[in-house]
């Protein structure tokens, strides 16, 4: 949308998705026990707004929204029951409360319920179960103000003409830019463009899915952020001449 020096840009997507190719198998000999949610194709909803503000003093401001519901995640139990080498399978869970969650092979975690470490066959939960946090972050601001160096130059029309010596004495009349010359109404423009761009300008703190190991003491944890990456907030300065 283009509306009085506004621009507005954006889209909203709804996904759903299943597979069974992601991580290793609970259980190397039923595939079909791997049939669930996919880690990125589950991610219902998914907005992203960007906005450009009309120009305030010369300085131009461009804002980006973006928000996504929660992921899904895989539990296991962190024990290799099976016998196959790979800690890949997942528990069970039973409709008990903390209370009656008792036993060596009950573990009970808040948010999440009473599960069994040690699963009759077919009793496990599905693979990617466990769904994470939404994210709603503003990941990219930037402001830039440009300044025009050297005269405009002139509008469309005829090229200003010289006069040179020709052959046997005679003169002639030429364009200037045949004899390296410049009209004078003509300067080169040079543009000198300052830009601020912060990553993350609040300092908003997104995650991605928490650790789905029942053995670790992380369990539920976040442990890595929604960008990837070791930092939160950024900010580059850049100028720039254009020529």
């Amino acid at each position: 949308i283009n509306y009085k020096k506004w621009f507005i840009a954006g889209y909203y997507t709804f996904s759903q998705g299943k597979n069974d190719t992601e991580g290793q198998l609970a259980d190397p000999y039923n595939l079909r026990a791997e049939w669930g949610p996919a880690g990125f194709a589950d991610i219902h909803h998914r907005v992203l707004l960007q906005v450009t503000l009309p120009p305030i003093k010369k300085f131009q401001l461009s804002l980006s929204y973006q928000f996504s519901s929660a992921p899904p995640f895989n539990i296991v139990i962190g024990r290799d029951l099976n016998g196959d080498s790979v800690v890949s399978e997942r528990p069970g869970l039973v409709p008990f409360s903390l209370a009656n969650c008792t036993g060596s092979t009950l573990v009970y975690k808040p948010s999440y319920g009473c599960f069994d470490l040690n699963p009759v066959a077919g009793s496990a939960i599905s693979r990617n179960w466990g769904r994470g946090v939404s994210s709603s972050n503003m990941p990219v601001a930037l402001l830039t103000r440009s300044w025009t160096l050297g005269k405009k130059e002139k509008k469309s029309g005829p090229e200003e003409m010289v006069t040179v010596n020709a052959p046997g004495g005679t003169t002639v009349r030429v364009p200037a830019s045949m004899v390296g010359g410049v009209s004078s109404g003509n300067k080169r423009q040079y543009v000198l463009q300052f830009t601020i761009q912060a990553q993350n300008p609040f300092n908003h703190t997104t995650y991605t899915a928490p650790s789905g190991d029942l053995s670790s003491p992380f369990f539920g944890v976040f442990r890595t952020t929604g960008n990837g990456s070791t930092y939160n907030r950024r900010i580059d300065l850049q100028l720039r001449l254009n020529f």
